[in-house]
């Protein structure tokens, strides 16, 4: 295959839409809503403050290139129930992890989303 070939063939493969694998995890008195894009190494995405897993939507497509991405609704925003609870986050994201197999990941948030990830801790 020549390189104009193979140039076409990566835009092509890097312009078809990932799907997201989407669920819910009951974590004791609160539903987490939660989306999965992308293959690879995972990547955890949280939202801030009156926000939710959508305020991702344009970055998703991006680290989905390269990375398995999982975003969720903190509980009492977006989709998932519950009262909004900061203290539970590290405790939901464990959860949450435990419950796709993953072991460890890096994080990345927005706002009080970037607030809590760094006490946020491996499974």
């Amino acid at each position: 295959m020549n390189r104009l070939a193979t140039a076409a063939a990566l835009l092509a493969l890097a312009a078809v839409p990932l799907s997201a694998q989407s669920g819910t995890l009951d974590v004791g008195d609160a539903t987490i809503r939660y989306e999965v894009t992308g293959l690879g190494s995972p990547l955890v995405l949280i939202h801030g403050w009156a926000q939710d897993l959508s305020i991702w939507d344009r970055e998703v497509p991006v680290f989905a290139r390269e990375y398995r991405v999982i975003r969720y609704d903190r509980r009492g925003y977006g989709r998932s129930t519950g009262h909004a609870d900061p203290s539970a986050d590290p405790a939901d994201l464990r959860g949450l992890l435990r419950h796709l197999n993953i072991r460890s990941a890096p994080v990345r948030g927005l706002t009080t989303g970037a607030a809590r990830a760094p006490r946020l801790t491996p499974p």
